[in-house]
């Protein structure tokens, strides 16, 4: 079960915590692929704060704690406690909405409906004899609170903090000589290597926010899925030596939709299970956060003439796609479990390095701000690559976020074959999961790294 982020509070240095839901908390256990009932004896299952996303916290000089939620607004804690001193939508009278329906109208409105109103927090800024500001996606700051906090006491000079460095090491840090990249992918190699043969061995890598789209020469050597790339289908690329099998559906926990007639070539509608959609932004882009084509693939294009290849032809840079695929939960209530987007893969004998890649691309719009996803990488365990029915039962070996990826991310990390993989990537109760590309690449015992692509890996295949 994925829970979104909840208040955590401890009165005892850390030791334990006392958990505190918001007020659809008990809407989204209803929801479950699994549902379960509230149990009212269990402490720390008060559903009193008015959203169960918090996304932020502050303490200012008073001693108050500021919260900030995805859709509720900011709230203020008094000193030393849980009772309320503010709580409130941020935004100017003239724009203000609703940040909460009520919980009757939350169970039934879809993601996009609602989210549009919602004043995402992203920090709270707490200033010294000045009101408190919120800082939200796409619409600046704006103070909350009318009293001013408390100015600022000068720090005697025997208890100034001294200057920090801004590269904190790891704690294993006497073992690793080097910083960056390669050092990283020393440990890793090393951390897989201690992992018994018995168990599914994944380490994480560190994520790549600086490739964005340019996956050419970086990534794929083994294989490259481009999610949606040529939509209804995707374009696989790579060598696929030693071979690599791929995979991915939407989660189980889906709904009957109707398909309407023009989204078919029989020009009539049918009912039907969810599925995957595969999505484009648009044809081809110049921004560099979009996934590159397949040289090949862009020359046949242009040689046939479809649209926009004369473009494409005279402008290398505009020789991208914005795309992936999508779980559709953009239809689906906000407190309904997924259906979220899951992928296969089975690696051969060796150590190979997985990467996925996250694009929020139209994060700018008020609804696709909140996508937020859990990453959940299990040992799958069942007899048939495609049978993930049942992904929860099966060992969890990583988890990673994936949040603020409109400048597009690569989640990464080390696995060692022969082993299948079954990856979860749920919304998280968000808005819906999209997945923009998968890669895997080997690692070279003689250089101790990953083995850049080769040229042979930019031969490219559709399949459906």
């Amino acid at each position: 079960m994925v829970r979104s982020p909840c208040l955590a509070i401890s009165d005892n240095k850390g030791e334990s915590f006392t958990f505190h839901r918001g007020r659809e908390w008990a809407l989204k256990l209803e929801r479950l692929y699994k549902p379960v009932k509230l149990d009212p004896g269990v402490r720390g299952q008060e559903a009193w704060l008015p959203d169960d996303y918090v996304s932020t916290l502050a303490e200012d000089a008073d001693g108050r704690v500021w919260i900030g939620f995805l859709k509720g607004g900011v709230m203020a804690l008094k000193p030393n406690g849980i009772q309320a001193a503010y709580h409130g939508d941020p935004r100017p009278q003239g724009e203000q909405a609703d940040t909460m329906p009520d919980l009757k109208s939350l169970r039934l409105q879809r993601g996009y409906q609602f989210f549009g109103t919602a004043f995402f927090v992203r920090a709270v800024l707490p200033r010294p004899g000045q009101p408190t500001l919120a800082l939200g996606y796409g619409m600046g700051g704006h103070a909350v609170a009318e009293a001013p906090v408390a100015a600022a006491q000068p720090m005697p000079a025997a208890r100034r903090t001294p200057p920090q460095s801004s590269v904190v090491p790891r704690p294993d840090a006497p073992l690793v000589k080097t910083h960056g990249i390669p050092a990283e992918l020393v440990w890793a190699r090393k951390e897989l290597d201690r992992v018994s043969k018995d168990e599914a061995a994944v380490v994480a890598l560190p994520d790549d926010w600086v490739t964005q789209g340019d996956w050419i020469g970086t990534y794929g050597g083994i294989l490259g899925v481009l999610c949606a790339a040529q939509s209804p289908e995707s374009i696989y690329v790579g060598t696929n030596e030693p071979r690599v099998r791929y995979y991915n559906t939407i989660g189980p926990h889906r709904r009957i939709v109707t398909i309407r007639e023009k989204e078919t070539i029989w020009n009539r509608e049918f009912d039907r299970e969810d599925a995957l959609r595969y999505w484009v932004w648009g044809l081809f882009t110049d921004d560099r956060r979009a996934l590159q084509l397949p040289p090949d693939y862009v020359r046949r294009w242009v040689e046939k003439k479809y649209p926009m290849s004369e473009k494409v032809r005279s402008n290398r840079a505009w020789q991208r796609r914005p795309c992936g695929v999508d779980d559709h939960a953009e239809a689906y209530s906000l407190v309904y479990d997924g259906p979220s987007i899951q992928v296969a893969l089975e690696v051969p004998d060796g150590v190979y390095q997985v990467a996925m890649y996250f694009l929020n691309y139209d994060g700018e719009k008020p609804s696709n701000r909140a996508r937020d996803y859990r990453v959940l990488v299990h040992h799958h365990t069942n007899q048939y690559l495609g049978d993930m029915g049942d992904v929860e039962g099966m060992p969890l070996a990583h988890q990673a976020r994936v949040t603020d990826f409109y400048g597009g991310v690569y989640k990464k990390m080390l696995v060692r074959g022969p082993l299948k993989l079954a990856i979860e990537v749920n919304r998280n109760h968000t808005f819906n999961t999209m997945l923009s590309g998968v890669f895997v690449d080997a690692w070279s015992e003689k250089v101790e790294a990953i083995v850049p692509p080769v040229p042979e890996s930019l031969q490219f295949s559709i399949k459906p």
